[in-house]
């Protein structure tokens, strides 16, 4: 018994192991102290990368532990070098203890780990990204990415790990940037050229739909057949002549078809995404377009007649344009529930009557949840831009048309339960008042890989 007690009250008095962080502060300030040592922060940098060397230690808390420790800057980025130097260490150490750790690392630090050390995780690249505090410099880093990898051997990948990489890619940031989409359009359509040159006319568009910038709708905006052609030039000079632009637009619009057809299962509207490119298209792509489209529609004979010239019309932008854009909100607001079109229509409508920012301002504040949800709804279906489109002069009677239109199709007769317009503008009131220092890091080697 006596040996028993003894065993407990010594495991319950034993010493508590030091945390990585004490452990570290402590083995800097003995290199300090000590005469024999010359450099405290190489030595230092030394007993740091051991500990991330052994195979009992999470490397990545290590390294944290560096960063947040009360020891000189320069330390974090001696063991960084060390790091990039010693082959047993992976390099995603240094991303995932930069993006774990307490203290924030500048973003000048972060650009030049980005530039001084070869990753061939494109996850471990992101993770460095998105760490980077300030939007123009991560525009940058992620551009300057982007371009290496397009420069780079795409023939080398798959085109579902070209269409993962920018998915990822696109998750991870929460910004629009131009060229980033245009560079992301320009990987995509070499990708698509090799593969149309490797299986003699293979276009599968539809591998790339979930990329924000790939959507066969903006495959088709961005004229997606001419940049694969431009590609297919600079991989192929010597056999341009074996690309044909149909094949890759016919299977841009095969994609395309089972939306429009989708819309119309809904809404009972046709609708066609404007661009140059749709109006561009040859008599047999239209003929071939219509019938991908009504192969998934159930229309009798006439009523696919009265479709044809619709669709056409809307192909070669032969339309009434204040007409159209009526069309196009209305079948937008078709989209939604009933109480959504009710609701939307009538936020739009006081936004619309507002006479000053400052009423609308009210609107939105008599009940902000609501409001909000309400122009949410608005910009992800389109309906702002549909908008935007027509005359200014000429906007309120579209609502009020489109209004209309909705009130004659969805009300009940009088009696049924109907669903109530929110009383958002009803009754507005007004609202209540309501790093760390620059570390040294790596220079880029002559030649590194750059992946996404």
């Amino acid at each position: 018994m006596g040996r028993i007690i003894r065993g407990i009250l010594k495991n319950f008095l034993k010493e508590k192991e030091p945390s990585h962080i004490e452990k570290i502060e402590t083995q800097f300030q003995r290199n300090v102290e000590s005469e024999e040592v010359k450099d405290p922060i190489a030595a230092t940098a030394e007993y740091v990368t051991g500990m991330i060397k052994d195979p009992g230690t999470n490397s990545e808390a290590v390294l944290a532990a560096t960063i947040d420790s009360e020891t000189p800057n320069k330390l974090f980025g001696a063991v960084v070098r060390q790091i990039a130097q010693e082959p047993t260490i992976p390099n995603s150490t240094i991303a995932k203890a930069v993006d774990s750790s307490k203290t924030t690392v500048s973003d000048e630090t972060i650009a030049r780990i980005l530039a001084g050390i070869p990753f061939k995780s494109p996850s471990d690249r992101r993770l460095l990204i998105q760490n980077i505090k300030d939007k123009g410099l991560r525009e940058e880093q992620i551009i300057e990415v982007l371009t290496k990898y397009y420069e780079g051997n795409i023939g080398q990948y798959r085109d579902t790990d070209v269409a993962k990489r920018l998915e990822e890619l696109y998750s991870s940031i929460d910004f629009d940037n131009v060229e980033i989409d245009q560079l992301s359009l320009r990987i995509i359509a070499k990708q698509m050229a090799v593969m149309y040159h490797t299986f003699t006319g293979a276009a599968m568009p539809q591998r790339y739909k979930d990329v924000p910038p790939a959507t066969v709708k903006k495959m088709m905006k961005a004229d997606m057949p001419k940049i694969v052609g431009e590609e297919y030039e600079k991989l192929y000079p010597n056999e341009k002549d074996r690309y044909n632009p149909g094949t890759v637009r016919k299977a841009i619009l095969r994609e395309l078809a089972p939306e429009i057809a989708a819309v119309y299962e809904k809404t009972k509207n046709f609708m066609i995404p404007e661009s140059e490119s749709i109006t561009e298209l040859t008599d047999d792509e239209i003929n071939y377009f219509i019938n991908e489209i009504f192969g998934r529609v159930d229309l009798d004979e006439k009523e696919k007649l009265g479709a044809r010239i619709d669709i056409e019309k809307q192909i070669k932008a032969q339309y009434d344009i204040d007409e159209h854009a009526q069309k196009e909100l209305d079948t937008k607001l078709g989209m939604l529930s009933k109480a959504e079109r009710i609701q939307m229509l009538v936020v739009l409508n006081a936004i619309l009557d507002s006479k000053k920012l400052g009423d609308t301002v009210r609107i939105i504040a008599q009940d902000p949840l609501n409001a909000l949800d309400v122009i949410g709804k608005i910009g992800s279906t389109g309906t702002l831009e549909d908008i935007i489109r027509v005359p200014g002069q000429d906007r309120r009677a579209l609502i009020a048309a489109v209004g209309e239109s909705v009130k004659k199709r969805f009300d009940q007769p009088d009696g049924d339960n109907k669903t109530k317009a929110p009383e958002t503008a009803a009754k507005a009131t007004e609202p209540e008042p309501t790093g760390k220092a620059e570390e040294t890091v790596p220079k880029p080697p002559e030649e590194q890989e750059h992946t996404l």
